[in-house]
C-alpha cells in the first residue's frame, strides 16, 4: 500500500481527555467521547465555515465564525461527556457542551475532532524516540536559524510595553 493514513477510524467512538485546565493531572479527569468524522464529513465541516459567513467563501474566518464552527463541530461529533459541570449544569452531551462549555475546552475538542490526532496506545508505543537535535525554524524575517541558539526570553506584564525585534 503506497499511502496509509493513520488515526482513529471514521464513525468509531473514542475517549478523549482534554489537556485544558490541567485536566490530565486530575485523578478523575473530564472525559469526552468523540465520534470521528470521515474525510467527507471533514470537508462538510470546512464548507460549513463559508455558510456561517453568509455564504461568502473565505480563506480566513473571523472570530464569530470560528466560534460558531467550533460549537457546531462539537454538536455533531461529541457523543458523551463525563465529569463536567458548569455553574450547576451537568454537561453530558455535545449539545450541552457547545451551549454551556468553556471556550478553551470547546476550542480544544473541536480541533481534536477535526484533526483526529489522538493515537492509540499501540501507536504511541511504536513511535520513535524524540530527536536530540534542534529543528531549523524560519524566523519572520525569512532567515533560517537554530531555535535553540537564538531563542530569547523576557518577562513582562500585560501592562508593560514591549518592543519586539525580528532581526
Amino acid at each position: 500500500m503506497a499511502r496509509m493514513v493513520r488515526g482513529p477510524r471514521p464513525g468509531d467512538e473514542r475517549e478523549f481527555i482534554p489537556a485544558a485546565f490541567e485536566n490530565k493531572k486530575d485523578p478523575d479527569p473530564l472525559k469526552i467521547w468523540i465520534k470521528d468524522p470521515s474525510e467527507g464529513e471533514k470537508r462538510k465541516l470546512i464548507a460549513l465555515q463559508s455558510s456561517l459567513q453568509d455564504g461568502t467563501p473565505a480563506l480566513e474566518m473571523d472570530l464569530e465564525t470560528m466560534i460558531k464552527w467550533q460549537c457546531e463541530t462539537v454538536r455533531r461529533h461529541v457523543v458523551k461527556v463525563y465529569g463536567y459541570t458548569v455553574r450547576g449544569i451537568e454537561i453530558t452531551t455535545g449539545e450541552l457542551l457547545a451551549e454551556h462549555g468553556e471556550s478553551e475546552l470547546i476550542a480544544e475538542v473541536s480541533l481534536e475532532v477535526f484533526q483526529a490526532t489522538s493515537l492509540s496506545v499501540d501507536e504511541k508505543k511504536s513511535s520513535s524516540e524524540p530527536s536530540d537535535c534542534m529543528p531549523e525554524v524560519v524566523s519572520l524575517d525569512g532567515i533560517a536559524c537554530n531555535a535553540k541558539s537564538e531563542a530569547t526570553t523576557f518577562d513582562a506584564t500585560a501592562t508593560d510595553r514591549v518592543a519586539i525585534s525580528y532581526s
